[in-house]
Formats: C-alpha cells, sequence, structure tokens
C-alpha cells in the first residue's frame, strides 16, 4: 500500500496548479501497474491523503515511481517525479521527497526547486495456502451449530 500524503511547493503554471499524482510500482519481467489520484483544484501544497493498493500477482515490486502533473483542460503537464527503490520490504515509512526533473542532469547542470512529496509506503504480504490445509477449519466451522459454548467467570467470593 502506497498512500500520498501531501505535497509543498509545486510550480505553478500560469500562476494557478491542479496537481494530480501518478503512482507506479514496477514490478520483474518488465510489468507495472499504475494508478491515478484525484486532482486537487487550485492549490500548489495539495494534501491528497489517497491510499493505493498494489498486488504481488504481477511479480516483486522493485520500484516505486510517483510523479506530480499539472492537470489543465486533460493535458496533463510534468510537475516532477520521485523514484523509490523497494529493496527494503520489511519496513513502513512516511517521508518527504524532494521532486526530481524527468530526464537526468549533468554535473554542471542546476536543478530549480520542484517541490517535495510526502509518501508513506507499507508493504504487507498476505500468504493464502492451498485449499487441503483448510479442511480442518472448515470441518471445525461446519460443525460448530451442534457444539455447546463453553462459558466460565472471572468472579470469586472474598471473605474475612
Amino acid at each position: 500500500m502506497v498512500n500520498v500524503n501531501e505535497a509543498s511547493g509545486l510550480t505553478q503554471v500560469n500562476g494557478q496548479c491542479d496537481p494530480t499524482a501518478m503512482v507506479t510500482v514496477h514490478y520483474t519481467h518488465n510489468k507495472s501497474d499504475v494508478q491515478k489520484s484525484k486532482v486537487k483544484k487550485k492549490s500548489h501544497s495539495p494534501v491528497f491523503n489517497e491510499s493505493f493498493m498494489f498486488d504481488r500477482s504481477l511479480g516483486d515490486p522493485i520500484e516505486l515511481v510517483v510523479s506530480l502533473h499539472h492537470d489543465i483542460s486533460g493535458l496533463n503537464v510534468f510537475l516532477g517525479e520521485v523514484h523509490i527503490p523497494l529493496n527494503n520490504k520489511e519496513t513502513s515509512s512516511s517521508w518527504w521527497y524532494y521532486l526530481q526533473p524527468r530526464k537526468r542532469l549533468t554535473a554542471n547542470q542546476i536543478i530549480q526547486d520542484l517541490g517535495t512529496l510526502r509518501i508513506r509506503i507499507q508493504y504487507t504480504a498476505d500468504h493464502i495456502l492451498q485449499p487441503h490445509y483448510y479442511e480442518d477449519l472448515c470441518t471445525q466451522i461446519l460443525n460448530s451449530p451442534s457444539v455447546n459454548p463453553v462459558t466460565s467467570s472471572v468472579v470469586r467470593s472474598m471473605t474475612n
């Protein structure tokens, strides 16, 4: 799950900014999954607070890319992006990231401030076993209407 929290100091286009976030997870075997946030109207510091769920059935996630775009009349003007490697799946993290330009810069080029983006990444893996592992549980559930409930009490009398 990826939660895009908020952005700050985004570039304005013609004096305004209607940002949207494109969240992409790249998997092994050259597969990827892309999801898009709602457009936040007239805000250069939008609060998204949107969560995106991704399925591991496409492979192992190797990289997360979050790009911000200014949505103007159906056209998307690129504002900046963040590339996050997903090599440490055991931790959850919430960080502010500096937006980067789409192309890689050489050492002597100066990068302008594109703004920042706060993202929270949480990795959860649910393992579903084959049906034969659940046979005993299914039998117990199916027999449960005929079983009387067990009750107990923690109350005891105390005398002096």
